[in-house]
């Protein structure tokens, strides 16, 4: 039945919640895998972020409501359900607020790095230093930094951490702090991007797309077409049957009138040539009687 469904053409409004829906599922997954590759790294140690900070949690877990919500509107529209599609409608609208929401406190956050990160990184670097916990990690990622950035760290760094720090020899020699913050705009613009998409595209299923499909109010099901449809081909169906039924009583009918026209078959064929005996009248008792 599905697969017939797709096999027809199909309305506007269906093939406009396919294709937004299903890019919605597609940047959630391309998000959720990227924004984890990232966070994981070592070099984000450096930052006030971590993959349990409580705005990558709410982050996390509104892309996954989000997720729900689109499978939601995706299989409401497939299967006709008129509670998926209130659901999708109902955890829709919020979810718009809260990605708008969740984007001015990501901005505030990213302001805060960027006016705090020299304060922030000396005061890792001191701590790292004065308790001496990790110092053969904590200098590779200054190693890697060094080789990767083309920067020189802070000289206490390059005292606890032996070796040779070619790009501090230079005359032009640059600190680390802005190579980093520029490392980190590099890793996280991109993901920046797929949720201005992701914003657009919610953005999309309220104020665009169809403007008849939102004249009644939006916790009002969308699915009245869809049954009006079924209805109509239920009885199109129904009508199908019932000609066919009617073409089988007339075919029948033909056969029983072709059977009575049709000569009666004689079960003996010598019974044609029986004649009927002759009724002989007696004379002799009528002429006594005379």
């Amino acid at each position: 039945m599905v697969i017939k469904r797709f096999m027809e053409s199909l309305p506007w409004y269906r093939a406009w919640i396919y294709t937004i829906n299903g890019l919605l599922i597609f940047f959630q997954l391309v998000f959720i895998v990227l924004a984890y590759t990232t966070l994981n790294q070592v070099r984000f140690n450096l930052f006030p972020l971590d993959i349990m900070d409580i705005s990558v949690i709410a982050t996390y877990a509104g892309i996954g409501v989000q997720f729900f919500t689109s499978a939601c509107g995706i299989i409401g529209v497939i299967c006709s359900n008129r509670d998926l599609i209130r659901i999708y409608w109902v955890f829709m609208i919020p979810l718009i607020a809260f990605d708008f929401i969740s984007a001015i406190i990501w901005a505030f956050k990213f302001n805060f790095i960027h006016r705090d990160f020299t304060s922030y990184i000396n005061n890792v670097v001191d701590d790292e230093l004065r308790q001496n916990r990790n110092l053969t990690g904590f200098c590779s990622v200054f190693r890697d930094v060094h080789d990767d950035l083309l920067c020189c760290p802070k000289t206490s760094i390059r005292n606890a951490c032996r070796g040779v720090w070619e790009h501090c020899r230079t005359s032009d020699k640059q600190d680390c702090i802005v190579p980093l913050l520029q490392w980190l705009h590099n890793e996280i613009d991109p993901l920046a991007g797929i949720l201005e998409d992701m914003m657009e595209l919610l953005t999309e299923i309220i104020y665009r797309g169809d403007p008849s499909l939102y004249k009644k109010h939006w916790m009002s099901c969308d699915s009245d077409d869809e049954e009006s449809m079924i209805n109509s081909s239920s009885q199109g169906s129904s009508g199908h049957s019932s000609r066919q039924h009617d073409k089988g009583s007339e075919k029948s009918l033909l056969q029983i009138k072709t059977l009575t026209k049709e000569p009666r078959i004689i079960m003996n064929p010598q019974a044609r040539d029986i004649k009927r005996p002759k009724i002989i009248k007696d004379t002799s008792s009528s002429s006594t009687s005379e």
